[in-house]
């Protein structure tokens, strides 16, 4: 029921996903030059570990950032489906005089409501 509750209302868990694929893609970019520049300027020779670490951490990141913001594009599809309005209604507040002149007329009468 919890999970249900986080995940019907709102895009925030995919809008996690992107910024967490994004420091993970830039986490792995980041020991990726730092692995380069040890190799460059102490001369050490990197063995298949690190930049390997590097690689998969830098694509697993750019994977997750690009699930979340395909992810984050369909939820609000979703939200935009259920056709609700923009705005809340505070009140409704009734035109009593354009009624009754209307109402002389034969029509219906006019509402106009307050957006807030």
């Amino acid at each position: 029921m919890a999970l249900e509750g986080l995940t019907s209302f709102s895009v925030s868990p995919l809008r996690w996903a992107t910024v967490i694929g994004l420091i993970a893609a830039s986490m792995g970019a980041v020991f990726g030059v730092w692995i380069v520049v040890k190799a460059l300027m102490l001369g050490d020779a990197t063995s298949g570990y690190p930049s390997l670490v590097a690689i998969i951490s830098f694509l697993g990141g750019i994977q997750l950032m690009s699930v979340g913001i395909v992810g984050e594009y369909v939820g609000k599809t979703y939200i935009e489906s259920k056709r609700r309005p923009v705005y809340l209604t505070e009140e409704v507040i009734e035109n009593r005089e354009g009624m009754r002149q209307k109402a002389s007329r034969k029509t219906t009468g006019t509402r106009h409501v307050k957006a807030v």
